[in-house]
This record gives structure tokens, sequence and C-alpha cells, in this order.
């Protein structure tokens, strides 16, 4: 399963990506004090109608993760953002959880990513938010929106993720 999703994956941000668009001038100071310039540099927005779900959910005959509900999901360093469920720009804590997400990206490649994300879904009892990629973003999230981080996500997250903490 992990193997569909990377592919999926991959396949979504080259879909996305070319008309896609960087971050712009606000949303970049927002995020400055907490990101890499490359990782902040490195990500584009696309605004759809909606998110699908992977075409290999057909072939089995069951949708897993239901991503047609979400407001938003990240492709590698492309964020997706379904245009009916969010502003335009999008809330600075919305872009901030993403861009845990592209560092993750970073941290562990596309495969393991994926492979990470769908088994601590599976072993939390498949529930979105047992997911350990997923508590990582909400809790750096958290730090963010009330202004207690201090230090790099870029750092925090490799640093966590290297150590088994943010696994």
């Amino acid at each position: 399963m992990a193997r569909r999703g990377e592919a999926w994956i991959r396949r979504q941000r080259e879909r996305y990506r070319p008309d896609a668009r960087p971050l712009g001038e606000e949303e970049d100071a927002l995020l400055a004090p907490h990101f890499a310039g490359a990782t902040r540099g490195s990500v584009r927005i696309a605004r759809v109608a909606g998110i699908e779900n992977p075409p290999f959910y057909r072939e089995i005959g069951k949708v897993l993760l239901d991503f047609t509900g979400m407001s938003g999901i990240t492709f590698v360093d492309t964020v997706v953002v379904h245009a009916g469920r969010m502003p335009d720009p999008p809330p600075a804590a919305f872009l901030f959880h993403e861009l845990v997400h592209v560092v993750q990206y970073e941290v562990l490649g596309v495969a393991e990513f994926t492979r990470r994300y769908v088994a601590g879904w599976a072993e939390g009892g498949f529930s979105y938010h047992a997911i350990p990629l997923e508590r990582q973003a909400f809790r750096l999230q958290a730090g963010f929106e009330s202004g207690r981080l201090d230090r790099s996500v870029d750092e925090l997250v490799a640093e966590e993720l290297r150590s088994g903490a943010g696994a």
C-alpha cells in the first residue's frame, strides 16, 4: 500500500506544481522565523476545486483514508488547498502545519514519509489524528499559534524524526 501511495504522491506533485504559486511576501514573513529559507523557497501552493482520493482505492474497492474531506494536503513541497474550504490566502497556521510536512518529506524522503504515514495510520487504529507525523505537525502548529516556538522547525523535526520521537 505504501508503494502505491508513494507513486500517487509523486504524480499529484507533478500534476499540481506547474500552476502553483510560491509563498506570498506576507506568508513568507510570518513563516520566516520558523523555517529555513530553502524550505520556504521550495514550497508552492495550488488551489483546487477538490482533493481526490488515490485511484487505487477503486481497485481495492474501499476508501482507506478519505482525502476528499480535507482542506489541504501536501505532496512533497507542493501544498494543495481545497478552494471551497480554505480562504485565499490560507491562514498562517494552516500553512505552518503544511510546511511541517514539507520538512518531514525533506528529512525522510517520499518513500519513508509514505511508509511512516500509512503505518502510523494503521497502528493508530485507522485514525487520522493518531498518525505520528500528523501529531507532530499539530503539536508544532499549536506552538506556533501560542508563540512558544523558540527553535527552527527544520531542526526540531529533523531531530525528532531521527531520534524516533516524531515517528
